[in-house]
């Protein structure tokens, strides 16, 4: 395996430097993105805009050299380059020169072997990356106190996932915003991004009643009003890609 001082992209789980793979300068790097309808009417001049209230995953190639000029040893490379890059879905993606922040990517085309990578060792990385990358700092599980405090450093509101522990009834607050749960059997956890609420795998959405909550920017302060239970929180901390 190459050196670490070389740029590198980590993609669900694996350096591309384990594969004896560096990424070069010259990558596409467009931003997220609002999604926008543009609605037409009939009788009208331009259009109407639509605020869809999301971003849009945006598309990033970059491009590598395999750090090697033997033929027989970029074709093995080839092989644990498409394995690696076969993963279903968005898995974490961290770059080298981004180091504070996960990203969330999925490799939507398969990895072409084409002639220049088997000639020249020379090929192109592509993702679909989700609009949001996360501080490192907030996917690290906290355990809350009640009447505990968290303090989101960013810009944007974030959605944890909140891992409840006991029994019965309880209500969340989050400064002016109530999480409301009820009828809970051992335990619960509540996916705010995704939107989710499950137990030991299995959906439980009758047992909440209320909206889903969010951290503010800046101060967070977490309560609740039932002593049975304990709380930990992922913040994920966000910014926009």
């Amino acid at each position: 395996m190459i050196k670490h001082y070389h740029p590198y992209v980590k993609f669900n789980g694996t350096s591309s430097l384990e594969l004896d793979m560096i990424i070069e300068n010259g990558g596409s790097f467009e931003s997220a993105q609002p999604d926008i309808d543009q609605i037409e009417i009939d009788g009208r001049n331009g259009v109407l805009l639509v605020d869809n209230e999301r971003l849009k995953p945006v598309n990033r190639s970059f491009p590598f050299s395999f750090v090697t000029d033997h033929y027989r040893h970029i074709a093995f490379r080839e092989e644990d380059a498409a394995e690696w890059l076969s993963a279903k879905g968005f898995k974490n993606l961290e770059l080298s020169w981004d180091q504070d922040y996960i990203y969330k990517a999925a490799v939507v085309n398969s990895f072409d072997v084409t002639e220049t990578v088997r000639k020249f060792g020379k090929g192109t990385l592509d993702f679909l990356i989700h609009p949001i990358k996360y501080l490192k700092i907030g996917q690290i599980e906290k355990t809350i106190s009640n009447g505990g405090v968290l303090f989101n450093p960013t810009k944007r509101e974030a959605y944890p996932k909140m891992t409840l522990t006991g029994t019965g009834n309880v209500t969340i607050k989050i400064n002016d915003q109530s999480l409301v749960l009820k009828n809970i059997t051992g335990g619960i956890v509540i996916d705010n991004e995704n939107l989710t609420v499950t137990y030991r795998g299995q959906s439980q959405y009758d047992w909440l009643y209320s909206d889903f909550v969010h951290l503010d920017k800046g101060k967070n302060v977490i309560s609740w009003d039932n002593s049975a239970f304990t709380l930990k929180i992922i913040p994920n901390y966000g910014v926009k890609v």
